[in-house]
């Protein structure tokens, strides 16, 4: 049996930092869908890491369907819609590059 290395390590907790985060942004998909807003939906999350992961996520989808909202009523021109999604998405990059903060995470 092979040890793992560090990176391989990291790598597995990152992975499933991720795949929590995302767990937990889906399931407060629905309930800030009808209308609460990003703190409401994500204060019952106790690690303080995971719940402004979780907010980041939700304000990010919240403003990429914005924007496309604006851009489909005609409210923003389309360029305006691909300066800003632009923006937005290299805010995202740049939060993507940051190792997850989440530790520790919940049981498995």
């Amino acid at each position: 049996m092979e040890d793992k290395t560090f990176a391989q390590s990291m790598e597995e907790l990152n992975q499933r930092a991720l795949k929590e985060i995302t767990d937990a942004a889906l399931s407060c998909w629905a309930t800030l869908q009808s209308g609460a807003t990003v703190t409401s939906t994500t204060a019952h999350i106790e690690n303080e890491y995971m719940r402004e992961a979780v907010a980041h996520v939700l304000y990010y989808v919240l403003l990429q369907s914005l924007l496309f909202d604006a851009k489909k009523r005609q409210m923003i021109s389309g360029k305006r819609y691909e300066e800003l999604r632009a923006y937005t998405e290299t805010l995202a990059n740049q939060v993507k590059q940051q190792p997850f903060m989440v530790l520790p995470l919940g049981t498995p």
